[in-house]
């Protein structure tokens, strides 16, 4: 295991292959930063998008549809017997985006992930007003209850963060909450204090028509969004 190894570990659930053609045109610049890839599908996901991971040598494995907080588990779980100083987790189709899009950020981040046994990444302002007005309303008064909880700004709605081994195994003992993107950094400051866990906002971490929501209608989308929020600050509460 060498120091500066970092292991990609992202999830998906993608019936539709929505996320086939992205995934070529990004395909290089993820090969390029990432030299081992591990991926949690579910077991709905297109046979063609999971076929096209294993070709971009992403090792695959099939997961019960669950909700993205119990694949992130799971995906922690299946790293258990993959030896690697660091993991950077970022969900897929925010991944595609920001190879797309930054891919000259990932060099930054796999520097600034070392300093830390758990990093937070978070939006510019720039990648924060590319999102939805139902994103943002929602999204700011989540990262406020946060950001009170913990005790400095953060930014948790990014769908990415990166961690050490050891917290890995942690964190894939001790993840019970309906939504991790609190809980994991709550857990690793209770467990190692404030300080060991930093904070880094990215550009590549924008919205783009892939990362829109599969949910049709204004007002249904901000009705999850709002339920979303709820999930999340409950999760703050818990800890």
């Amino acid at each position: 295991m060498e120091e500066k190894d970092v292991a990609l570990i992202t999830i998906v659930h993608d019936p539709a292959g929505v996320l086939i053609e992205p995934l070529k045109e990004a395909a290089a610049a993820i090969s390029k930063y990432f030299k081992y890839k591990y991926i949690a599908v579910s077991e709905l996901t297109s046979k063609a998008l999971i076929e096209l991971l294993k070709a971009y040598h992403f090792e695959v494995f099939i997961v019960e549809k669950k909700g993205a907080a119990e694949a992130r588990r799971s995906i922690l779980r299946h790293m258990r017997p993959f030896y690697h100083a660091y993991y950077h987790y970022c969900d897929l189709d925010r991944l595609i985006t920001w190879m797309t899009m930054y891919p000259e950020e990932i060099t930054e981040v796999q520097g600034e992930l070392m300093k830390y046994s758990y990093l937070i990444l978070g939006r510019t302002e720039a990648a924060f007003e590319s999102h939805p007005a139902s994103w943002k309303e929602t999204e700011s008064i989540t990262n406020q209850i946060f950001s009170m909880k913990f005790g400095r700004y953060a930014d948790i709605c990014a769908g990415s963060c990166a961690m050490n081994r050891e917290m890995l195994l942690q964190l894939s003992e001790a993840s019970k909450s309906r939504m991790t993107d609190a809980e994991w950094p709550l857990i690793v400051q209770k467990s190692c204090g404030l300080a060991e866990v930093g904070y880094m906002e990215a550009d590549g971490l924008m919205y783009l028509e892939l990362n829109k929501s599969s949910i049709h209608g204004e007002l249904e989308e901000w009705y999850a969004r709002v339920k979303l929020l709820y999930y999340i600050s409950e999760s703050i509460m818990e800890h």
